[in-house]
Order: C-alpha cells, then structure tokens, then sequence
C-alpha cells in the first residue's frame, strides 16, 4: 500500500464537471484560459433552444446550484455554444489547465499517470474502465466505498481504491492546512508557483423539456429508450411525459417524483400501430405564487419529432384484464398466411397450455375461458403470454406479450359519485355566478344517479364540493375519504391541475391543499395494475394536461380511445381530460370575466349527456359545436366512448347476459 506523506497534499488547480441529479445536456466540455473558465456544449444552429448554466463550489448539503445566466440561445453559425465563467482561475507561471467531461475516449489509468515532471501534484482518481476523466481525490469524502476506482500517485504508482486510503488521506491533508503547510505544493515539498481554484461543479440545462438524441425521420422498432432533457430555473420538476400524435402511449410510464438523476422513458413501440407519429415530451415545475388564484406550476413542451414505428407484432387493441371465465388475446402482424402459437405461463412461471392456429391476414383475435387441457379452471391473478409465427419463407418470429391480469367485478350495488371544484378564481369576475351554477349541474346528476358524496355539511344538496382558503382542510379530507370510499365510482373535478395532480396553488408561500394522483391511486388501490383494484366507471379531470400522465391509470381506465364494448372483460369505463394547457374557467380570455364559451362547453355537455341520454363522445361533439369552445380540441377521451351517464353503474349491469 502506498505510504501517504503530507509532501503531495494540496489543492488542485482543477475545476469537474459533474450532472448529479440533474437532466443536462451531454458532451459538456471545460477548459480553463487562465483567468477564466471556458464551457462549451453541443447546440443546433437557429433552433430557437436557450440554455441555463449553473456553477456551485461543492456538493454538500450547505451549497446550493448558482445560476450564472438564464435563457442563453444557441451560437450562431455553429454547432457549439461557449459560455465563460470570467475570473475563476488565480493565474500563474505554469499552467494548471484541466479537464472533466470533454470528447474523444476516456482515458485509463495508464493514460493518468503523472510521472516526475507532470504538473499534476495531487493523488487523482480513475474508474478501473477508465470510463471517467481522472479527478481529484481530495473531493471524495473520506470512507466512501468506490471498489471500481484507482488512486494514482504523483510519481505515477497506483492503488485500487480503499476506505483506509481515503480516510488516512484526508487525515494528513487535514493536518497539513492545521500546521500552514497547505496549499499547493511540489513533490519535493517546495511552494508550488503557480496559482490555483477550488473544486467546482458545472451544469448546463436546455430550458423546457426536450427529447434528446431522437431527430426527425428516425425509425423505432421493439421497446426503446428516449433519454429526456429538463430545465428551469423556478420551482421542482413534479413530472414528464411523452405522448405519440397528442395522445399517451399505452404501457409507457410517466416519470414522477421522485425523479431520477437521469431522465429516460422506456417506450414499447408495439403498443402503436404502424406508421408515422409526432413524439412530444411534456415537464411540469410546481413552485409557489402569491394568492390562491394563481396556478402554482408551469409546462413546458418539447418540439415535435417525426418518427416511424415499425415492428412484425403490435398490440394496439390489447386487452390487459382478464376475469374468472374470459381472456381475451389481440395481436396483430405483418406477417401474412402465417402459423402461430401462443404459450402461456402462470404468475410463478408454470407452463400451462398453449394455443396454435393459422391466420391469414397476421390477425390473432381469440377468448379463452382460462380452463386448461384437462377442463380444470386457472386462478393465477397473473398470466404471461409468448407468441410464435411461422410463415413460409420467413424466419420464425417470437414476442413476450404485454402483461395480463386478473380483475374481480367489485363493483357496488349502485355507483356513487363525487364532485368538486376548486376557488381559484375571483369571484368579482363577469360570469362567475353562470359558471358555478354550470359545475353545480355535474352534482345534481350524481345525486339522480345513485347519490353524490360527500354530503352537508360540507356541501348543500345540488352543489359540487368547495375547495378553497375557506373551507381549507376539512373539504379536502372529505374528498379524499370519498376516494376511500370503494362505493364511489364517478368523479368530476374542475381546477387547476397536471398530469399527476389536481389542486388550487399556495398562497403566501404556503401551499393550499394540491392532492397528487399516487395518493389517490393508493387509496382505490390502483398504484400498480392489480386484481382488487376499485376502478371507476367515468371521471372527467376538468384540468390542464390531465389526459398525458397518471390520472387515467389511477381510475383503472388506461389510454386508449373508443375501446369497443366487445374488448371489455371489466366493466366498461372512460376517462376524460386535456392534454394540453387550457383556460376553461380561468376567466381571463376577456377582461374581468368567465368566458361564456367555457361554460356553454360543460352546459351543452351536461344537457346532451344527462337530459338527452346521448353517448359519451357524441356529448361531447355537440358542445363542442354549439359552444365554439376552441380548447375542446385538447379533450382526450380514453375508454368506451359509447358509455351513458348512468349506464353499466350498478352491479347487476355486467357482464352482460349472453
């Protein structure tokens, strides 16, 4: 083991790139042009992106990320953008100049070696792949365990990385600076000349949200990963989702806190059809405003990017529920006038059974009563699938289907509902008592459809539930015990809200009462796809961007649009909700007031849904048109789209009789 003297301790005139739980840009490279620190990172000529560059001295939980220019665009003429941090570097007559990120290959340990005559003079530290530049070993804490790591000493010996090492290090450089011999220094112990700067940390983020490495034209196939950029300078990063042609895609999870420090989605293409799709990510930063009507976040949305998805198997239409009696397998292929099989495993991976037939068309489209060979029922809450196609003259094809499971129709005698809305508007505003008297029409159609909850006294007999400064804790844990209660199946909700949260903003700096949709999945018992789950029967989250996150999943109601009553092995369902930022009720499309064509949209849809019985979508294309609400072009609708106000919302409606 190397003998540590207190000769080769000092500071090093080094300055380390680092990205820790952070969503920056890649190939970020430092020089130093003494006095100043140089950055530089890949950029794309007249793209309209701007960037923020922050700096802290340390990691530790005293320093805090400095924010050393916002919105800084993209150099012209080049596809590199500078930026200098002026009067970092305590000039001298040599010259200190080092490096963290940087291109070209990683150098090893052989390439760190400092030999007699290097300027380096301090211990540095490599990744035995040398998949890391080398930096140095004073900003490790002392006892961190890094096994993969080397130590190299100034006269270019080297050890593999201890905790022993690294604390007798810091132990002589701490009683080097105690006895005023630190500081920068020779190997023959003698004041180094040159001047020095402490350890920093650089960032450099885009502002918004963007898909990085993914550009136009590109062809995705399988499940692939789209790693993601996120920045802003205000607030925290609550989430980030991607959407194909404006619409979630089945099966691909949205990123929420708590966020990882790199950013990547893994998206299974083969929920798509084939063909061509404008990829969009979406972030959400929650921060706090200064009154209660102010919406307490900010989106950002990503440019566009044209992809082509193409794969030999698809699931568009896969039904992942399945009950006692009947599972039902969609898949679709280009392969034509092919023999497939279908193999099916139980949840501790037991080989079950297997199905075989020919199709001419690619299109495999059976049920199955979940009897095995012998006619014995199956009762695994979990089933996995492979699929093999053989056509003539292709080589065989194999797929591990989507996941399956099971669902028990838990469904109550007689659904209940809920509804709500939140204060975030002044009620000065022009139209506020025809806006309000509008959402009070969703409570008086739960309550002529089996009862609307929560009841007096937190809110009287035709009127939604009040979330406001007012009323503050008490109306939000009775809504939230309306969530435990598993006979409420219908929801509507008008406020501000995201992807993964409904609520009504802070005030003051203090926050005033925003529900995030985990809590909710936790208490329908729906954070992950379960047989028990409660799922609900209609849910309209009257929010911006409601349709891109977790919501739909939380109900139990997945994203697709118009699934036929015919794919439903559970009770049929649809969710509702926007996926883009809209201003439905904010009132400021005028000056000082509601505009009407918000409230036509809900009136018409109420009037079309509840009092002529139409058709969920159908409801909602007749407001559309008599409203000329120009934001309905934002509403998704996932689920049945032939769904009734009132139908299939009591237990003895499904499954229906044969």
């Amino acid at each position: 083991m190397k003998t540590i003297k207190a000769k080769i301790v000092g500071a090093l005139a080094l300055l380390v790139i680092t990205v820790p739980h952070t969503f920056a840009v890649e190939d970020l490279r430092i020089e130093i042009d003494c006095p100043n620190v140089v950055l530089s990172w890949p950029s794309v000529d007249w793209s309209g992106e701007t960037f923020i560059v922050q700096y802290r001295p340390d990691l530790s939980t005293n320093s805090t990320w400095t924010t050393l220019t916002n919105s800084m665009p993209a150099d012209f003429g080049t596809n590199r953008t500078y930026f200098v941090h002026a009067d970092m570097v305590q000039c001298s007559t040599n010259d200190y100049s080092g490096g963290g990120g940087g291109g070209g290959e990683p150098p090893g340990p052989e390439s760190a070696s400092q030999g007699e005559d290097s300027d380096w003079f301090q211990p540095m530290v490599v990744r035995k792949d040398g998949s890391l530049p080398p930096l140095p070993l004073a900003i490790y804490p002392p006892g961190i365990d890094l096994p993969e790591h080397i130590i190299i000493w100034p006269d270019g010996s080297f050890d593999a990385w201890t905790k022993e090492l690294s604390e007798a290090y810091a132990k002589i450089n701490a009683e080097s600076q105690s006895d005023g011999s630190g500081g920068p220094q020779t190997e023959n112990g003698g004041e180094d000349s040159g001047g020095s700067v402490s350890c920093g940390f650089y960032r450099v983020v885009r502002t918004g949200v963007w898909l990085y490495g993914l550009t136009n034209g590109t062809a995705l196939s399988g499940i692939v990963t789209l790693p993601v950029e996120a920045g802003y300078t205000n607030g925290t990063l609550s989430s980030v989702t991607i959407s194909a042609n404006g619409s979630p895609i089945e099966g691909t999870a949205m990123l929420s806190a708590p966020l990882p420090g790199m950013l990547s989605f893994a998206v299974d293409t083969r929920r798509l059809l084939n063909g061509d799709y404008y990829f969009q990510a979406n972030g959400v930063w929650t921060f706090d405003s200064t009154n209660e009507f102010d919406a307490a976040y900010t989106q950002f949305y990503s440019p566009v990017v044209f992809v082509t998805v193409s794969n030999q198997v698809t699931y568009p239409d896969w039904v992942e529920d399945y009950r006692d009696d009947l599972m039902l397998i969609k898949i679709t292929s280009t392969l034509t006038n092919v023999d497939w099989q279908l193999d099916v495993y139980g949840e501790t991976g037991n080989y079950v059974g297997s199905f075989t037939n020919h199709s001419d068309d690619g299109i495999i489209d059976f049920s199955w009563d979940l009897r095995d060979g012998g006619g014995v029922p199956q009762t695994d809450n979990t089933f996995t699938t492979v699929t093999t196609l053989a056509a003539t003259g292709s080589p065989a094809v194999t797929e591990t289907n989507p996941p399956l499971v099971k669902v028990v129709d838990n469904y109550p005698d007689q659904g209940l509902w809920m509804a709500a809305r939140a204060s975030y508007m002044p009620v000065t505003l022009g139209n506020y008592d025809l806006y309000t008297n509008t959402v009070n029409y969703f409570a008086q159609m739960g309550e002529a459809g089996g009862g609307c909850l929560p009841g007096q006294p937190y809110r009287n007999p035709g009127q939604v539930l009040v979330l406001s400064k007012a009323t503050g804790m008490t109306n939000w844990a009775a809504m939230y015990r309306g969530f435990t209660n598993h006979n409420v199946r219908n929801f509507y909700f008008d406020g501000h809200g995201g992807p993964d949260f409904i609520g009504y903003g802070w005030e003051n700096g203090e926050q005033r009462r925003t529900l995030p949709s985990s809590v909710v999945a936790e208490a329908l018992g729906t954070t992950t796809a379960n047989t028990n789950a409660a799922r609900y029967r209609w849910v309209w989250i009257d929010s911006c961007s409601s349709a891109l996150g977790s919501w739909p999943r939380t109900f139990g109601l997945g994203n697709r649009e118009n699934v036929p009553l015919s794919s439903y092995t559970s009770r049929p369902g649809a969710f509702c909700g926007f996926t883009q930022d809209v201003y439905a009720w904010t009132g400021f499309h005028g000056v000082g007031f509601i505009d009407t064509k918000a409230i036509d949209f809900r009136g018409w849809f109420i009037y079309y849904w509840w009092f002529e019985g139409d058709a969920l979508i159908t409801a909602f294309d007749q407001a559309e048109f008599w409203s000329d609400f120009d934001d309905a072009q934002y509403l998704k609708v996932f689920g049945y789209w032939g769904l009734g106000w009132n139908t299939y919302n009591s237990k003895a409606e499904w499954p229906p009789s044969p």
